[in-house]
């Protein structure tokens, strides 16, 4: 027997888990990680690759696909950070439940992870810190807030689900108050008179309490009151609903937009001042990691991240590391369907499956009454515990288009129904003004994106997805909305299409049976599955930042007293666009900044800009004029055929397109933009000319009508009233209307002016004009048939009717001016 052993606790390891930086060579050596972490995935492993030979960029911004494995490489790079000695290390999620997810993961790869901001194991780099956007970034902050100091270092962070984390970064920036409420009170106390001034109808609607309309305080009144409405603030900073936000506004108030509306007031900075957190803006390493999406440059607008660095992400070589989706859009395999059809169809799928839903809104997801479950975010962690647990049928998930994971059967069918909802008073108007340009189009496009990821966590994941509702089928087929879905799902989606192309036309059964390809595994739908996506690329490209560089440059000049510079910068940018919304909005930009300096230039480029985009949300003092519409000519069923195939590539497209107007067309809350709208289009389809005065040109009606012959319609929206009886404070507003017309359309004939309410009822003190009439419930509804049969005859194949084809077809459904008037509205009742 030897007399001497080897004692290895007299060795001691020179290449550690707290000394290894390579993150290849640190996940081999981490002496803790569970079973399951046998190797890295090749996507893993190259991404972190690519991070490792860039990480002393600042700023850098990481691509993978949803269930590519992100949550492991941002603890793995931020362990190899510590090990370097750039901490303290930050782990930023979007929320709570996805905080809790990180330090899961955490756990079972034997990281050591913190939630304690002012832990001792973080600061000294022995943990890694997993918090949530909100603690980082409110007025109260741990980390401090400029002018302040950094309360708490950091060396690194990362920003998980990066476009997640934006959302909830505006709500900390913007102040939001009920009608209510104090601040409320004050600051309409305070801009009542100046605002009546400048919109007297507006503001009218908005002192009375009509619902969902907006009013955007013009920047030369807000610069005026700017002190007073300072004062307000800062008397009331201590407020429950004010002092996490007033630290950041009352460093860039004067850059700030204040919006009435909806039974609230809302003011959020002109850009994101990021920068107020010194800690998150002075760490060394700063990682943005997200699923692919093209434009990248709300980073630069949001987080000031460098450009550069932003416009050359990391991503792995291949694109074919995500799981198989089925994508399937009844609608455009068959326009006739109406939604409740398709609900109740899917439903009978939750017999055998999970079936998630997705919707925008909990007054949205009351139109699934067999759901099992509804979801929000008080319940959210508990509801998708019980889906990875089992089958629990149809669950619907309200405005969760991202930050959940719902692999294998926890959701083996998933649906999107309806167009996400954009929140904000401010954003609202701006998706109104941008709504022709291709960067609004690419905001939904990227939440539809994110909604579908939902569904499938990994390579070998599947799952069938239906996308229903007219504005979300429409916004997606409609200029190119497919064209800008990312490599991966695009080749899934055109797949999909290309193998359900035989069904076009058949019906529910058909097209559900058809999910079995996927939902069964079916062999050779798999083999096909695999090998659309198998040679796809990453984009190299994080799209074009430079409009969104120049309105950060802008911001931060205004923000150091250097307004000459905000208006060069932003006014060079505006000069590079083609897109006259977009240039048009870039111009109303100009103009805010050029109040400051030259108020009456301002007022010449706020012209210029809302000549360009009419639905800039800001009327100039004087400078448009009413643009009349030409006297239209020719038959009107010519003038259809024209108008619809300029306006659409196809009728397949004009049918999903004009069946989503069609929808808007209801009484319901929140809607009154989207009613005008679809009412102007559907003026438009069936042959007449359309405008809308109040909002082109801040006067008149809500929506004319050229209807021929030098004769005209008017109609007055009030499809969010909720009385039995038309008010008076409508009739003098629909006079009012009738008013503007013969003032500037003297000359003309007026058929008719229409007010569109619930009711045909007028209060006692109500007067309508000599030519009123009402569209009421029962007229709506008409007019919706009518226009959506229209609609079904205008294709024959691949091409438009002739305007012979369509003459008749328009007669025949009464949709000529004078059969519309008599079967589409009523005379009022007394």
């Amino acid at each position: 027997m030897p007399k001497m052993r080897v004692d290895l606790s007299k060795l001691q390891a020179t290449y550690t888990s707290d000394t290894a930086i390579q993150p290849r060579e640190l996940f081999g050596v981490l002496p803790g990680k569970s079973r399951e972490y046998g190797y890295l995935r090749d996507v893993q492993a190259e991404v972190l690759d690519g991070w490792f030979a860039r990480r002393n960029e600042t700023d850098l911004r990481i691509k993978m696909n949803t269930g590519g494995g992100k949550t492991l490489v941002g603890l793995l790079l931020l362990k190899s950070c510590l090990n370097e000695l750039v901490g303290p290390a930050v782990y930023v999620a979007p929320s709570k439940y996805l905080m809790a997810q990180v330090s899961q993961e955490a756990a079972r790869l034997g990281i050591a992870v913190d939630d304690d901001p002012r832990s001792p194991a973080v600061a000294r780099g022995r943990s890694i810190l997993v918090t949530n956007i909100h603690k980082i970034f409110n007025g109260r902050s741990v980390f401090g807030v400029s002018p302040g100091p950094a309360l708490l270092e950091i060396g690194s962070v990362v920003l998980d689900d990066a476009h997640a984390c934006l959302e909830s970064l505006e709500g900390q920036f913007r102040l939001s108050v009920a009608s209510n409420h104090d601040v409320y009170r004050k600051l309409w106390e305070l801009l009542r008179d100046d605002l009546a001034s400048y919109d007297q109808a507006k503001s009218l609607d908005v002192s009375s309490g009509e619902p969902h309309r907006l009013l955007l305080v013009p920047y030369w009144i807000w610069a005026e009151r700017l002190r007073q409405v300072a004062d307000c603030l800062h008397s009331l900073r201590e407020d429950e609903e004010v002092r996490f936000v007033w630290p950041f506004l009352s460093e860039c108030l004067a850059d700030c937009h204040c919006v009435f509306g909806n039974g609230s007031v809302e003011i959020s900075p002109a850009c994101i001042p990021a920068h107020a957190v010194p800690s998150f803006q002075n760490a060394k390493r700063r990682v943005f990691m997200s699923a692919t999406f093209s434009d990248d440059s709300i980073l630069v607008t949001h987080f000031n991240a460098s450009p550069e660095t932003i416009r050359t992400p990391i991503t792995p070589s291949v694109a074919s590391d995500l799981g198989e989706r089925m994508i399937v859009v009844p609608q455009d395999l068959n326009p006739d369907f109406e939604d409740q059809q398709i609900r109740t169809a899917i439903a009978t799928l939750a017999e055998s499956y999970n079936v998630v839903v997705i919707t925008p809104s909990v007054s949205a997801a009351a139109k699934w009454p067999t759901a099992s479950r509804v979801l929000t975010a008080e319940n959210l962690a508990e509801g998708v515990a019980e889906l990875k647990r089992g089958r629990v049928g149809l669950v619907v998930l309200v405005n969760k288009y991202d930050g959940i994971d719902l692999p294998d059967d926890a959701c083996r069918v998933l649906v999107l129904d309806g167009l996400p909802d954009v929140r904000s008073h401010f954003e609202r108007l701006r998706a109104v003004a941008l709504q022709k340009s291709a960067s609004s189009k690419d905001v939904f496009i990227q939440r539809i994106e994110q909604g579908m990821g939902r569904g499938v966590r990994s390579r070998d994941d599947y799952c069938a997805i239906v996308l229903i509702g007219r504005s979300l089928v429409g916004q997606l087929f409609g200029a190119r909305g497919v064209q800008m879905l990312t490599p991966a799902t695009k080749a899934q989606f055109e797949l999909s299409e290309r193998a359900l192309e035989q069904l076009r036309g058949a019906s529910l059964e058909d097209i559900f049976a058809a999910l079995d390809l996927c939902l069964k595994r079916d062999p050779a739908w798999t083999r096909l599955a695999k090998e659309s996506i198998a040679r796809l690329r990453h984009e190299a490209d994080g799209g074009d930042t430079r409009v969104a560089e120049a309105c950060r440059s802008a911001f931060m000049a205004f923000q150091n007293r250097d307004a000459e510079r905000a208006v060069a910068v932003l006014r060079d940018a505006a000069d590079t666009v083609d897109d006259d919304a977009l240039k048009g909005w870039m111009l109303f930009g100009v103009a805010r900044y050029l109040g400051h300096l030259d108020p009456v230039e301002s007022q010449r480029t706020l012209v210029s800009g809302v000549r360009l985009n009419q639905y800039v949300p800001v009327r100039p003092r004087s400078g448009i004029s009413v643009k009349r519409m030409n006297t239209t000519v020719g038959q009107q069923s010519e003038r259809a055929v024209q108008w619809l195939s300029k306006e659409f590539p196809s009728p397949l497209v004009a049918t999903l397109a004009l069946r989503a107007e069609i929808d808007q067309l209801a009484f319901r809350p929140t809607s009154y933009k989207e009613f005008e709208k679809a009412l102007a289009t559907i003026g438009s389809a069936v042959g007449f000319a359309s405008q809308r005065p109040e909002l082109e040109f801040g006067s008149g009606p809500d929506v004319l009508w050229c209807v021929g012959n030098d004769a005209y319609i008017i109609i007055e929206c009030k499809n969010e009233a909720t009385t039995d009886s038309i008010s008076k404070q409508y009739t003098d507003q629909l006079s009012g209307a009738v008013s503007w017309f013969e003032r500037e359309y003297k000359g003309s004939r007026l058929l008719a002016s229409v007010i569109a309410h619930p009711s045909r009822n007028l209060s006692a003190e109500a007067a309508m004009p000599a030519n009123g009439r009402v569209m009421a419930t029962e007229q709506l509804q008409r007019l919706r048939e009518q226009v959506g049969l229209f609609i079904g005859s205008t294709m024959r194949g691949a091409m438009f009717c002739s305007p012979k084809q369509l003459g008749e077809r328009l007669v025949e459904l009464g949709l000529t001016p004078e059969l519309l008037l008599e079967r589409c509205t009523c005379a009022p009742r007394n």
